[in-house]
């Protein structure tokens, strides 16, 4: 259960940076979604086998890990584009 809301929040976090600003990541919908969710997914998984958040239940830290890594995804994305446009 822990892992489905792991890529769930990944996918609502990369729906919603695509909605907020489309224009700045040119990998399209579907990437922009699977870019937050593997992102979710690796820092959450992460900071579990750290033993910084409870393994294998649902929890709110476990959430907001996940929305973090999400975001850190999406902005080294950014970072990347930005870059490679140089």
């Amino acid at each position: 259960m822990d892992l489905l809301s792991w890529i769930v929040t990944g996918m609502v976090v990369g729906a919603l940076v695509n909605l907020i600003m489309p224009a700045r990541i040119a990998v399209g919908y579907l990437g922009s979604i699977g870019i937050s969710t593997l992102g979710a997914v690796i820092i959450t998984f992460a900071i579990s086998v750290a033993k910084l958040i409870p393994e294998g239940e649902f929890s709110l830290a476990g959430v907001a890990v996940a929305v973090a890594g999400a975001l850190v995804a999406q902005v080294l994305l950014i970072a990347f584009r930005l870059i490679a446009r140089t």
